[in-house]
């Protein structure tokens, strides 16, 4: 563990006591979800205002869902804009009402829009161009239809005055789902994890991981693929998930939101930055001069995008962002960049594996396009990834996987006779080795002696609270202990605390991987750290329920 990284954990121990434990119980996408296969949404442009981590208080403009009613904040302007989930096929309406003082109108690029793309020139003259799409003018409507023609992960925004309207705030992700619906198996004896299936006493290794969720459709995909004189499982070419999250990227320059609140001349329209005069009538402040300050992730900055969704005390922010999952399942993360910089998301804890950009799979198919191609070979071509560089506009697909596997030693802290866990990595199971066990105590954080948690099954038997690792003891500088601890540095082993402490960890038993932008200077607020785009993945034990999707 470098240096670096344990004044992240020492820091991130401070402020996130009031979030954790409460994150963890949403782990979905929110958003409004098409009832049939030609969906309506009413949305509505209009102001609203975001706070950010350091409790900073700035304007943003957004979209309002204005009658789903399974919306806790129907009605009401957020950032970003509603998550649209829709089916593939699905013909989808946007109804557009505008309450800001200048015309906005709706871009869907990747997807195949219906309804009319002429472009808006500015008092007829094609000199000026003022929208590239039609407008919904300052108290008026528009409406647009698209045809959601493949899966993937795709955007909204508007495509009037975008200098400004994109720097405060619309824009908003679309999900298209697979038509697929049947499940599908891969191989993976070869990975010796637990099957979840079997008596947890017998290590049994799991045949096959079956999915029955897709990011894209692969009815085709074989499940094995030949090498030589062998196959090999065909995993790597799968897009199923068993949890879905999303990651929208953006951010805000406070002097420009300042400007746009209380700066900038109401009377004229559209708004532009240059009308705002710094000094003297001869020096004009412009976008050369705008530099973000303040990152979000699905419009909250750290620590708040680890808070609950919904959150009253964000009325314009409803989407948390953190993601979580049991050990053994699929994690499906859609990134998003509508923001204007570069960010390189950077996964701690594992690699991920890109599977789409831009929805378009990662495919040896000779047309991305063509379903009946992709549906045959899958995301064949999909990439390891320590760091995702997202340039603007950007969307990926990005699976994660976290088993324990190859660490050398039980991440569960197993004793001698505990049963497997789920998906565990069999080889590592404390009753799995060849040698006899030497149980030893872990005294972690504490003095020796000073503390020994007692043995779970003999209260007159102290000596045993952990097993020796089977290859190696870690460091023991490698667990973030305080408040992180929980009487155990290991997954799953819940053991008694002193007196009077207390730990942040979901029932003490949880592992969190930081996940965060890897440009330094994007994980403040307005310069404090730690803030901005920086978020926990947490590895939640399966004995700590987690909802379904």
């Amino acid at each position: 563990m470098s240096a670096a990284t344990k004044i992240v954990g020492i820091a991130l121990a401070g402020v996130l006591l009031a979030w954790l434990p409460a994150a963890v119980s949403l782990a979905m996408i929110d958003g409004l979800t098409g009832s049939s296969s030609t969906p309506v949404f009413n949305l509505a442009a209009g102001e609203g205002r975001v706070i950010t981590g350091d409790g900073n208080n700035l304007p943003v403009w957004g979209f309002a869902d204005l009658d789903n009613p399974n919306n806790p904040i129907q009605g009401k302007v957020q950032y970003p804009g509603p998550t649209l989930i829709v089916n593939e096929g699905d013909t989808v309406t946007i109804n557009l009402t505008n309450n800001l003082s200048e015309p906005v109108s709706l871009v869907f690029p990747g997807l195949d829009v219906a309804s009319s793309t002429a472009p808006v020139f500015a008092r007829g003259s094609k000199a000026l161009l003022s929208s590239i799409a039609p407008e919904a003018a300052p108290g008026g409507s528009q409406r647009y239809v698209f045809t959601a023609s493949r899966p993937g992960t795709f955007y909204y925004q508007s495509g009037s005055n975008q200098a400004v309207q994109l720097r405060m705030g619309l824009f908003g992700a679309i999900v298209v789902r697979p038509t697929q619906t049947t499940s599908k198996s891969y191989p993976v004896a070869d990975l010796n994890l637990q099957d979840p299936a079997a008596p947890p006493s017998v290590p049994t290794p799991l045949a096959n991981k079956t999915f029955s969720k897709f990011a894209y459709n692969e009815a085709g995909v074989p499940a094995t693929v030949p090498v030589g004189a062998t196959t090999i499982s065909n995993l790597a070419a799968s897009t199923g998930y068993d949890r879905e999250f999303l990651f929208l990227l953006s951010e805000m320059d406070p002097n420009f939101q300042t400007w746009m609140d209380l700066g900038r001349d109401r009377s004229r329209h559209p708004a532009n930055f240059g009308d705002w005069i710094v000094n003297n009538s001869s020096q004009k402040q412009d976008f050369t001069t705008w530099k973000a300050n303040y990152w979000f992730i699905n419009g909250r900055s750290a620590p708040d995008d680890m808070g609950t969704s919904f959150d009253p005390n964000l009325p314009n922010q409803p989407y948390a962002g953190m993601v979580a999952f049991h050990p053994g399942e699929m994690a499906l993360t859609r990134f998003l960049n509508l923001g204007r910089d570069f960010h390189p998301l950077h996964t701690h804890g594992n690699h991920q594996r890109i599977v789409a950009e831009d929805g378009l799979l990662m495919t040896s198919a000779g047309n991305a396009l063509d379903q009946t191609q992709t549906s045959a070979v899958g995301a064949d071509l999909s990439t390891e990834e320590f760091t995702l560089t997202m340039s603007a506009g950007n969307t990926f697909d990005s699976l994660f996987w976290w088993t324990g596997k190859g660490l050398g030693w039980d991440g569960y802290g197993h004793k001698p006779g505990d049963p497997l866990a789920p998906y565990e990595y069999i080889g590592d199971h404390v009753v799995a080795s060849a040698a006899p066990m030497v149980p030893e105590p872990v005294y972690g954080k504490y003095p020796t002696n000073q503390y020994v948690p007692p043995a779970p099954n003999a209260a007159a038997d102290t000596t045993l609270a952990q097993a020796l690792p089977i290859l190696f003891s870690p460091d023991q500088l490698v667990f973030t202990f305080g408040q992180w601890f929980s009487g155990s540095p290991y997954l799953g082993s819940n053991e008694p605390l002193p007196p009077a402490d207390v730990s942040l960890n979901l029932g003490g038993v949880s592992y969190y991987f930081m996940w965060h932008s890897h440009a330094e200077r994007e994980i403040v607020n307005f310069n404090t750290f730690p803030g901005g785009m920086l978020s926990m993945a947490g590895v939640i034990p399966w004995s700590v329920a987690l909802p379904a999707e």
